[in-house]
Parts: structure tokens; sequence; C-alpha cells
């Protein structure tokens, strides 16, 4: 059977949910449009199709794009996203202002996946295998140039922090972050391991993020099999930075 998977608004502050998807699909979250009125996800299978909802159960869906793993820009005006042809997995950029066709930004040998637009939108993170393993790699935006490696043993899926000063990313082992320095050149730190948080406990990907505030990282921890095998707990974890050995945060 086909598994369903749908859209959830949790209300931190008084502890509601809300079901926001029911197309008897697999929906998966990715992003929220930069004035937060609407949710951009995407679902599969049939199909790998890119929708927009307002904050509204009932209302209706806005087909964006064919692809999944979307990203948009801080003023909503460009997304770029994972897409499949005959060629293979690569990264499409779009405008989303005008009815121009999506363009392909990142392609070439092997698979490029989960992009993730810079805050200040000056630059592009991904997952790639082009050297025969999954790995972070950061390039320029717009323009998809001047590749640089994040990550050094591993990566599959990252989030950056909201001021864009760091990369917090996945290997289906633990949670790594790296700091970027964009000015006066860019620069990248060595990754620092901040815990454990191997595929088999936690739902990592694509079910991570942080904070807007920066402060807090949020994780989907699957429940024990003696208590479900179906269901999930959502893990919030303050103060993460303190994991650094910044004693202010």
């Amino acid at each position: 059977d086909q598994q369903e998977v749908d859209i959830w608004i949790q209300d931190l502050r008084r502890g509601s949910r809300t079901r926001l998807s029911n197309e008897g699909s697999m929906e998966l979250t990715r992003c929220w449009t930069p004035d937060g009125e609407r949710i951009v996800f995407f679902t599969f299978p049939p199909t790998r199709t890119i929708f927009m909802r307002d904050l509204d159960p009932t209302a209706p869906l806005d087909s964006v794009a064919s692809g999944m793993f979307p990203s948009l820009s801080s003023d909503g005006k460009l997304m770029v996203y994972e897409a499949q042809d005959s060629d293979g997995t690569h990264i499409e950029l779009l405008d989303m202002t005008g009815s121009a066709d999506p363009v392909t930004l990142i392609s070439g040998q092997g698979r490029y996946r989960n992009p993730r637009i810079s805050p200040d939108d000056r630059y592009i993170a991904y997952a790639s295998d082009e050297t025969g393993n999954d790995e972070i790699y950061l390039r320029t935006f717009p323009q998809g140039s001047h590749p640089a490696r994040v990550s050094l043993e591993g990566g599959v899926d990252l989030v950056w922090t909201r001021d864009g000063k760091r990369i917090i990313y996945h290997d289906n082992e633990g949670l790594f972050v790296v700091e970027v320095v964009r000015d006066p050149r860019l620069e990248l730190s060595r990754p620092v391991k901040l815990f454990d948080a191997k595929k088999g406990d936690f739902m990592l990907n694509r079910s991570f993020t942080v904070s807007p505030e920066g402060d807090r990282l949020v994780l989907v921890r699957k429940a024990r099999p003696e208590i479900s095998k179906t269901s999930a707990d959502i893990v919030m974890v303050e103060s993460w930075r303190r994991l650094l050995g910044d004693s202010s945060r």
C-alpha cells in the first residue's frame, strides 16, 4: 500500500496542531514563504510536484513546478529545487515573478540534491555524490559557480542558520556545524560534530531545522518500536551553540 504523509502546523506556544494537507500521497514540507503566510511543499508519488498553499486547509493548492525539495530566496522571487530527467538529478532555478521556464542551475556527473539558498541570497548549498560519496557543497548564487566543499566525510542534507553564518548538516550518523565567513572572501571552518543523531533513531532526511532566533534545533525522532512503528516525536534542542563552547548562548 502507498504510504500517506500529510503536512501539519504545530503552534509551539499553544500546543495546538492543524492538518494543512490531505492529498492521499506523501506530502513533505520544505519551506515557508518569506512573509510566513504560505507553505511550499511537494508531493509524490505518482508525480513529484511542488505546491504552495495558504495556511488554511480549505485553500486551493497552487502548482508551482515539477520537482522536489524547494528553497526560496529571501524575497520569494526565486526558487531552486531538485529535478529529475533522463540525464539524472540536477538543481533548477525558477523565477517566481513571471512565466519563464525554469533553467538548470547545477548539473553534471552524479546527483545534485537538497538545495538551500543562504539567507543573504549570495550562496546556494546542496548535496552531491559527484565524487562517489554524498557531500555538502557551496556555490555562488544565482550564478551557480565557484563550488566549495563544506563537509569532509559525508553529508546528505542541511540547513542555514538565519544569520547565514553557519551551515548545519547531517551524514546519517550525526549533526555537524560549519562556520561560514563571507567577507572579504569565503572561508569555511572544519566541521564540528554537535551530537550523534543516527538515521535509525531520527527522521533526519528533510526533518530538522533551526529556529528563526538561531537558538533552538528542532528534529523529528522516531518513536520506540515497542510504542509505535509509525509515530514520531518532535525534539527541541535549546541553546545548542553551547555545544560549540559558546557559554553566552
